[in-house]
């Protein structure tokens, strides 16, 4: 992946994504959902793809 903090922001952002969908949230998800991430091995492009799927899913969720 890019950076570090390339895969916080992606961390932070699917973590608040699936709070605002009701997913169930617990300290025992966020690492399972860090563990995947770094699993992943993005390059930073992907990354940032992934980063601008979240933000238009992160809006819609908002407009209900």
């Amino acid at each position: 992946m890019g950076s570090a903090a390339d895969l916080r922001r992606l961390e932070e952002l699917t973590s608040s994504v699936l709070l605002d969908a009701g997913y169930v949230h617990s300290p025992a998800t966020d690492l399972k959902v860090r563990r995947l991430l770094h699993r992943l091995h993005l390059e930073a492009h992907d990354a940032e793809i992934w980063l601008g799927v979240l933000r238009q899913i992160a809006w819609k969720l908002k407009q209900k």
